[in-house]
């Protein structure tokens, strides 16, 4: 049994924020790297209201060919996550002085085909007794890459500025793991998952918990499905 814990207002101010960020995430293909993030309906009016600014956009291509700080200059018909399609934003918060990297939910059929990728992948790359969502861990390793670059160089230049990662459902397990992977490399991370599946094994559960930053947001009447989805 789960007992209730409060938290401070902050807290709860931080969740709504990262909250936002998420649904911010949905917004592809409106963010336009090098400029200020926008959303349409206004769902995310806190971060538009900051100063908050696109760096990549990670999805099924990349289309930009020019370079912004914090870029990776690419060409648009080279592939990024054409198997899972994972999508979302890397953005630099200079209000806040964070940088944010924020996947999207599922939204295609390639992201539900990835769902259901049920079977267990070895990533003792994090600890002996890990094991990871296939679906989930493949997905990781293709939207990775463009990610860390993007991170790695802003960084550079704003080595002052907290790393936080968040998503929303399916974005929250790829959230997990990004966060799990910029820890091992030594980052330290802030994780704001909403309604995140479960994304490994008890090992892996075990491996993250200890860390502290971790804020997973789940409905309070949620049942738990079975163990590969929990």
């Amino acid at each position: 049994m789960i007992l209730p814990t409060a938290i401070s207002e902050q807290t709860l101010a931080e969740m709504y924020y990262y909250a936002e960020f998420s649904a911010a995430a949905y917004c592809d293909p409106d963010h336009v790297p090098g400029t200020e993030l926008t959303c349409k309906g206004n769902i995310c009016p806190q971060v538009t209201a900051n100063s908050v600014t696109t760096i990549i956009e990670f999805a099924k291509y990349f289309s930009p060919s020019f370079l912004v700080p914090g870029m990776i200059k690419t060409d648009k018909t080279k592939k990024s996550t054409a198997t899972s399609d994972a999508t979302g934003i890397v953005a630099r918060d200079d209000s806040r002085q964070t940088i944010t990297v924020a996947f999207r939910g599922t939204h295609s059929l390639r992201n539900w085909w990835a769902n259901i990728q049920l079977v267990w992948k070895d990533a003792s790359v994090f600890c002996s007794d890990c094991k990871l969502h296939r679906g989930f861990y493949d997905a990781f390793t293709e939207a990775f890459p463009p990610i860390l670059a993007s991170v790695t160089s802003l960084r550079a230049q704003y080595p002052s500025y907290k790393l936080v990662v968040t998503g929303h459902s399916f974005g929250g397990a790829l959230a997990t793991i990004t966060a799990t992977e910029f820890r091992r490399l030594g980052y330290s991370v802030d994780l704001y998952t909403y309604g995140a599946p479960r994304v490994g094994n008890d090992g892996f559960s075990r491996f993250v918990s200890r860390r502290s930053g971790n804020y997973r947001v789940t409905h309070l009447s949620i049942t738990p499905p079975p163990s590969a989805l929990v």
